[in-house]
Parts: C-alpha cells; structure tokens; sequence
C-alpha cells in the first residue's frame, strides 16, 4: 500500500513538472534554430556584398576548421588573405580592454578568441599549400549592430558590414606572397574545400 501511493506521488509530481520541462528543452530549441537561421541570415548578406568585389578578388565560403567553421575567406589579387566571422547581433558593440561587449554584456562566446583560433589554422593550412608563410587579416563583420569605429583587437577588425568592401579594398600585400597566393588560389580552394 505505501509503495502504491508513494509511486501515485512520484506520478502525480512527474505529470506536473513534466510540461515545464518540455516548455523549457522546447523554448531553448526554437532559440537555437532562430539563432541559426540569423547567422545564416547574415552570412549570406555578406555573401551579396562580396559577390561586389572585383575579379581581382576569390571568394570561399563555409571553411570547415577544428574551431568552428569560417564564414568567408577572401584571397586577392594584391597578396592579401581575409578571414571573415560574421555576426547577426543586434544593439551596440563596444571594446574595452580587448574584450568584445554587446549592449553592455559579454557576447555568448568569445568571439575575438575564436577569430584568432581560426586565423591561425587558416595561415598554417595556407602556409602548408603554398609554401611560404602568409598573413591572415581577420574581421569580425556585425550585419545588424552599430559597430564604432575602433583599432583592432589583438589584430582583429571589427566592423559593421557597411565597411567591409572599403576595408577589404584599402588593405595591400606587398612582396613574394601577393603571387604565389593569387596563382595558387585553384589549389587552395580544392584543399581547403
């Protein structure tokens, strides 16, 4: 008889917590998938904006590296190499002592750490296809925040994607890389692809 009516109560309890639960593993799914649909979202303004580019510029898109994936690299005629990670946050984007604050708060991940990350793994892959060491210019792009004009962060720029192309366009190689990049960019892309 006890174990009949503890088990009604162990019933009773689960039958009640069990729609909150729900609720709760639901809730924080539908804000996983809007979260992504943004970022896919604001990955592909980016790619309408560098789409804008010139021929002089190649374009990859979605490179698979062990710390996340990297949302566009762009190789130019000039020798330069950009890696872009694009964000769709909304609100205000202030840097202060070289950590990345939205509307106030410490974004959800670090995003300057995991830009170096990629970074790094992006000039040692290249480094490794072409021969000779090159340099990476990282950008953080904000498609929806208002980004103050600021030095970069540990190398890093971060930019709202109203500056992107001028950021991209104003920046020049110079030396051995700028050709050994640009004529191996066909290798490049079926490695890194």
């Amino acid at each position: 008889m006890v174990l009949a009516v503890l088990v009604f109560f162990v019933l009773f309890f689960l039958l009640q917590a069990f729609p909150d639960v729900l609720d709760g593993v639901l809730s924080k799914k539908q804000k996983e998938v809007k979260r992504a649909k943004l970022g896919a979202d604001a990955e592909v303004q980016v790619d309408v904006l560098l789409d804008n580019l010139s021929g002089d510029y190649y374009v990859l898109n979605d490179l698979v590296s062990p710390y996340g994936n990297i949302d566009h690299a762009v190789i130019s005629k000039n020798g330069c190499l950009f890696l872009i990670e694009t964000k769709s946050h909304h609100g205000k984007v202030v840097i202060e002592n070289n950590t990345l604050y939205l509307n106030g708060h410490l974004t959800e991940k670090d995003f300057i750490a995991q830009t170096l990350k990629n970074a790094y793994w992006l000039r040692d892959r290249i480094t490794e296809i072409v021969g000779i060491k090159v340099w990476v210019y990282p950008i953080i792009v904000f498609t929806n925040a208002f980004v103050p004009f600021t030095n970069p962060v540990k190398g890093i720029k971060v930019i709202n994607q109203k500056y992107l192309l001028t950021t991209i366009k104003n920046i020049n190689s110079q030396g051995l890389a700028s050709h050994i990049l640009w004529d191996k960019r066909d290798s490049i892309v079926s490695i890194l692809k």
